[in-house]
């Protein structure tokens, strides 16, 4: 049920003794406390009658002073107009009263009224029982029920209440939904009343003398600026405003006035909004003497260590002060002082490596980062724009409530995932070098083998998973390789030959929270010597690889993807040196590589992931891995083709076990003396490796190839399918 026009009331109930009615311009009805006034006309006698109603939907209205339900219960005659409610002088005392409102909103049922001036709920159970001279007023109680998961709000301005009652009687408000009101005014009675909140209430509370607000467990008062009952008994969550939202661009606080005690239980809770940058934060004062037990849950924004801030203020002496700190930070620690018997401050410490908890080599560093960062910014540091970046991601922190929860932040924060290209180079390049060393063919009729003059092209198919572990996440790449080259030989007994490669990757996590997409160009160049059974080669490469980088941060309820660009470019080389025993139609070729590798990594800057962006500053390593190995295979013959069948087994010994990469928060700075911490992309140091294949080549010096290759180590696989054609001369 909805309407739209000024003055439209979306449920009118009325009962009304002694005659009277409705009357004037309804559009121009103000409906605040003194609504009720008292004619000096003399009417009729007779009392309102009861009246209930059941809202179990949505009641709305849109206009101005158009309030979504209107319950009147009068007696002595009255008549309703733009002047109010005007209660006659009746002709006899007896009877005269307003009856019973009861008002019932059930579960999930909306009443809402959003004009100017419009209250959501407005009861008034009034009569005059003073004969002839009026001002004896009578009424019975209201009951108004919010259900669970119902809502009531009133419109724009200050006397636009989501609940506004008249009556000499008592009324009882027992809310389990919301309650609020456009204008800042949740609920506004003239006499006493009781409210009964399990749900939540937002905004202002302005009640008649001996009242009392019974916040109960879970309820939440979300007070505005004036809070006036004779006792507020807070066994739920006191919270001026609300909470505001930590990635807000500006923040509001709510100072609260609570004309009246304040009775604050063992499970109660005051939280407050705390912004440590500008030294702002929510506040509560109170005029009555009060109990202040229960907990304190800090709900900081902008966070900044040693800055105490008043948080409530007694103006009488409390008879009980038991607050303590409701947090479960593993890191933020907070101390809360009373000074004197009035005022209340918290300030903020913290120690991002608490005693007890076991970190990871990378969450270690990013720790110690944090730490640094933290322990800059004092009390006494300007405010500028990194202090402010810096208070926002420790507020962040700061709701992380539990260790299993602040180990995740550390490793969101680091992952050291990003850094799976800059490991994976060094295999490449040294795959790319084997590549190299790939034009043998039998020259008799045994299973001697000699380099020959060849061009070839192939194409790998490369997937590598490694197993995540308490140091490492684990990620799976997929990689396509396109390679064409050949040799020539250009005096007996040497061979110069030369390769182009292309090769693109896709590199995920374990929980998808990193994902790059890389493309990278290699050339190589090769000299082979060859001296009987021995073989010697030397070769040399270069190569550039671009990565786009995506790595989503989620910090409680903060969320983000941040990308990048990195661009590195790699040098190498490989020493090849081997040995063929020949046993007729059979060999074995013992061999041995070092390879040496450079690579270098530029720096780039993340974007998309606002306070979490990263830098990552330029990175080098260089490196040699010793790789001995053993080769056996047969010759046979296959429908005329020269077949070769072998496996080539050996291990890889690496003088480095990962990549490591420096990094920073990008909003933080970027000057030498900026703190940056490390991650590391850890790698295994030895390897087993494996080939196997087979070669047919035809009459005319066609070849075809294909190999399946495994390198393998604790917690790294790495497998390849390779298929090859080439033509030798």
């Amino acid at each position: 049920m909805s309407t739209t026009g000024d003055g439209a009331i979306g449920v009118l109930a009325q009962a009304i003794g002694g005659g009277g009615g409705l009357t004037g311009d309804a559009a121009s009805v103000r409906y605040g406390p003194g609504l009720v006034r008292d004619s000096s006309f003399v009417g009729g006698a007779g009392e309102g009658g009861d009246i209930a109603i059941r809202v179990n939907g949505e009641v709305g209205t849109a206009g101005a002073n158009a309030p979504a339900i209107l319950a009147m219960s009068l007696g002595s005659g009255a008549v309703f107009s733009d002047q109010g409610i005007m209660l006659m002088r009746p002709w006899e005392a007896a009877g005269n009263s307003g009856r019973l409102i009861d008002i019932s909103v059930g579960d999930n049922g909306k009443v809402s009224a959003t004009g100017a001036g419009s209250p959501g709920i407005y009861a008034v159970s009034m009569g005059n029982s003073g004969a002839g001279v009026g001002g004896n007023h009578r009424g019975e109680e209201i009951r108004i029920n919010i259900g669970a998961r119902a809502s009531v709000s009133g419109g724009t301005g200050d006397q636009a209440a989501g609940i506004a009652t008249i009556t000499p009687a008592l009324t009882v408000i027992t809310n389990a939904g919301t309650v609020s009101a456009l204008g800042g005014l949740a609920i506004q009675t003239a006499n006493r009343a009781r409210i009964e909140n399990s749900g939540t209430v937002v905004g202002n509370v302005l009640l008649g003398a001996g009242s009392t607000f019974e916040n109960r467990e879970p309820g939440r008062l979300h007070s505005g600026t004036t809070l006036r009952m004779a006792t507020l008994n807070n066994a739920g969550i006191l919270n001026p405003g609300g909470e505001n939202a930590l990635g807000a661009t500006s923040f509001s606080f709510v100072r609260t006035a609570l004309d009246g005690s304040l009775q604050q239980s063992a499970t109660g809770r005051y939280a407050v909004d705390l912004d440590y940058y500008d030294r702002k934060g929510d506040f509560l004062s109170v005029s009555a003497p009060s109990r202040f037990d229960g907990k304190v849950k800090p709900l900081p924004l902008r966070a900044l260590r040693d800055i105490p801030l008043e948080i409530a203020r007694f103006e009488q002496p409390l008879s009980s002060y038991g607050a303590v700190i409701d947090d479960r930070s593993p890191v933020f620690h907070y101390d809360l002082k009373q000074s004197g018997q009035q005022s209340v401050t918290i300030a903020m410490g913290a120690k991002f490596a608490p005693d007890g908890l076991a970190l990871a080599k990378d969450q270690a560093a990013t720790a110690n980062y944090l730490q640094q960062v933290w322990d800059q910014q004092g009390p006494d540091s300007p405010a500028d724009g990194a202090r402010e970046t810096a208070s926002r991601i420790f507020g962040h922190l700061s709701r992380v409530q539990s260790q299993e929860a602040y180990l995740g932040a550390l490793k969101e924060i680091s992952n050291d995932a990003t850094g799976a290209r800059g490991a994976a180079m060094a295999n490449e390049a040294r795959a790319f070098a084997e590549r190299l060393n790939s034009c043998p063919a039998f020259v008799s009729a045994d299973a001697s083998m000699r380099e020959v003059d060849c061009v070839w092209g192939r194409s790998i198919a490369t997937r590598i998973d490694r197993s995540g572990s308490i140091d490492d996440s684990g990620y799976r790449t997929k990689q396509l390789t396109l390679q064409v080259g050949g040799q020539k030989q250009v005096s007996p007994g040497w061979f110069l030959g030369g390769s182009l490669g292309y090769s693109a990757a896709h590199t995920t996590t374990s929980y998808d929270d990193v994902d790059i997409r890389s493309q990278g160009v290699m050339a190589g160049a090769v000299l082979k010597r060859e001296i009987g059974p021995w073989l010697l080669s030397a070769s040399l490469l270069a190569g550039y690889d671009t990565a786009d980088l995506k790595r989503d941060v989620l910090l409680g309820s903060y969320f983000a993807r941040a990308s990048g660009t990195a661009h590195a470019l790699q040098l190498g080389g490989k020493l090849r040196a081997s040995y063929q025993f020949t046993f007729g139609n059979w060999y074995l070729k013992p061999m041995a590589d070092l390879d040496l590798h450079f690579i270098k990594q530029y720096g780039y800057r993340e974007r998309g992931a606002g306070l979490f962006d990263l830098v990552t500053l330029d990175q080098s390593r260089l490196g040699a891995t010793l790789s001995p190995a053993l080769e056996i295979g047969t010759r046979l013959e296959i429908a005329g083709m020269a077949t070769r069948a072998y496996l080539n087994a050996g291990a890889s010994f690496a003088s480095q076990d990962g990549w490591q990469q420096r990094q920073r928060f990008s909003a933080l700075g970027s000057g030498d003396g900026s703190p940056s911490f490390k991650s590391e992309t850890g790698m295994p140091r030895a390897y087993g490796n494996a080939r196997a294949g087979i070669d047919l080549v035809t009459k005319s010096g066609w070849e075809l190839r294909a190999e399946y290759g495994l390198r393998a180590a604790s917690g790294y696989r790495e497998q390849s399918a390779e298929l090859r054609a080439a033509f030798r001369f």
